[in-house]
C-alpha cells in the first residue's frame, strides 16, 4: 500500500512543496507527483496490470478523461467523439464503458482517474480554491447588496447571496451534493410539511413511499429539471455519495454539446463582424463571407438588421436592449434626449 501510495513526509515530496506556502498552494498536489513517480518506475507486466485494473475501477471512459485533462491536446476535442461513443444511452458500449461499477449503475470514471488539472483554481488546492469561491459567489455580491441598499437602490441588490453561499457550503464536502439529489429524490419537502403539522406517522409514511417512487426528476440549481433517479437502488448510491451513471451520461454530452455551440455562436459573431466592416467601407459581401454565411448557417436576411443595429451609438442600443419596464430607466440613465439632440 505504502509503494502505490508513496509516503507523505517532508523528505518524500518536492522541495516547492515543503515550505509554509507551499503547502497550502500544493496542498494534495504530492499525490499527483507521486503518482507520475510511480507509474514511471512500473515495468512493462506491472504496467499492463494496473491498466486493468484501471478498466475495471473507470472503464474506457477512464481513458478518455485522462486523456481530455492533458494540456493543449484536451481542448483540441479530439476526444468528444468517443466520449459520446462510451456514453451513448442503451447500448452495449455504453453499458461497459464505466467499468464494474458502471454494471451497478453508477459512475466512478472520473474519481478512479488519474488527471492534470485544467483550471487555475485546480492547481491552487482546495483551501485556496475554496476562498476564492467564497469571495468571488458570496462576499462580492453580499458587499453589492449593501451599498445598493445603503444608496437607496434596493432593485440593484444581488438577491442570490444567500443561495450562493448555501451552494459554497454543499461544495465543501462532494457527498453533500449527492445528498442533496437523494433528498430531492424522496420529495423530503411533503415530509417535512407533515413534520410540522405533526402529522409523524404520515411523515413517515410518506418517505416510504418516496423512497420506492420510481423516475423522480431531480433539478439543478436553475429550478431545470437535471436527471432522473430510478428507484431505492439510485438512492442508495446516491446516499453513498456516487454519481449515477444517467447523470453522468446527460452531463457529459450536455458540456460536449454546449461547447460546440459557444464555438459555433463565436464563429458566427466573427463572420458577422467582417461582413459589416465591409459594408462600412463600401465594399459587398465577398466569396469568402457568402460560403461563411452557408457554414454557419447564418440567415442573409439578418445582415440589414445587424448592420442597422451596428450603426447606433451606444446609448441607443443599451436602450432598445432593455426589457419594456426598463426602457424608460435606461432612457434617463443614459439621458437619451441630450444624446439625441447633440448628434442633431
Amino acid at each position: 500500500m505504502r509503494f502505490q501510495q508513496s509516503t507523505y513526509n517532508t523528505a518524500a515530496i518536492p522541495e516547492l512543496f515543503r515550505s509554509p506556502s507551499g503547502k497550502l498552494i500544493f496542498q494534495f498536489k504530492s499525490f499527483m507527483v507521486n503518482q507520475m513517480q510511480f507509474w514511471s518506475t512500473l515495468s512493462k507486466p506491472e504496467l499492463a496490470r494496473m491498466i486493468e485494473v484501471q478498466m475495471l475501477l473507470a472503464g474506457p471512459r477512464g481513458l478518455v478523461y485522462f486523456l481530455k485533462s492533458i494540456p493543449i491536446l484536451g481542448v483540441m476535442g479530439l476526444f468528444d467523439k468517443p466520449e459520446e461513443l462510451v456514453t451513448a444511452k442503451d447500448t452495449t458500449v455504453g453499458k461497459l464503458s464505466k467499468g464494474v461499477p458502471g454494471l451497478a449503475g453508477v459512475d466512478v470514471s472520473a474519481p478512479a482517474t488519474f488527471q492534470f488539472p485544467n483550471k487555475s483554481t485546480d492547481w491552487l488546492g482546495p483551501t485556496i480554491s475554496d476562498g476564492v469561491k467564497l469571495f468571488q459567489d458570496v462576499v462580492i455580491p453580499f458587499a453589492q447588496e449593501v451599498g445598493a441598499y445603503a444608496s437607496g437602490h434596493p432593485e440593484n441588490a444581488p438577491n442570490y447571496v444567500g443561495k450562493n453561499a448555501v451552494d459554497w457550503v454543499k461544495g465543501l464536502s462532494p457527498i453533500t451534493y449527492y445528498w442533496d439529489q437523494l433528498l430531492q429524490s424522496v420529495m423530503i419537502w411533503e415530509t417535512w410539511d407533515d413534520v410540522k403539522d405533526g402529522n409523524l406517522k404520515q411523515a413517515w409514511e410518506t418517505s416510504v413511499k418516496n423512497w420506492q417512487t420510481p423516475n423522480i426528476w431531480v433539478r439543478d440549481s436553475n429550478g431545470d429539471k437535471a436527471y432522473q433517479v430510478g428507484g431505492v437502488w439510485d438512492r442508495i448510491m446516491l446516499a453513498t455519495g456516487a454519481k449515477l451513471s444517467q447523470h453522468s451520461e446527460e452531463q457529459a454530452l450536455r458540456q460536449i454539446w454546449n461547447r460546440n455551440m459557444g464555438i459555433r455562436a463565436k464563429n458566427r459573431k466573427t463572420v458577422m463582424g467582417r461582413i459589416l466592416r465591409n459594408l462600412t467601407r463600401g465594399k459587398g459581401i465577398t466569396e469568402d463571407n457568402s460560403r461563411d454565411l452557408v457554414m454557419y448557417g447564418i440567415d442573409p436576411r439578418s445582415i440589414p438588421d445587424r448592420y442597422e443595429w451596428s450603426e447606433m451609438t451606444p446609448e441607443q442600443r443599451a436602450v432598445l436592449k432593455a426589457r419594456l419596464l426598463d426602457k424608460a430607466e435606461a432612457i434617463d440613465h443614459f439621458n437619451f434626449d441630450k444624446v439625441r439632440r447633440m448628434e442633431q
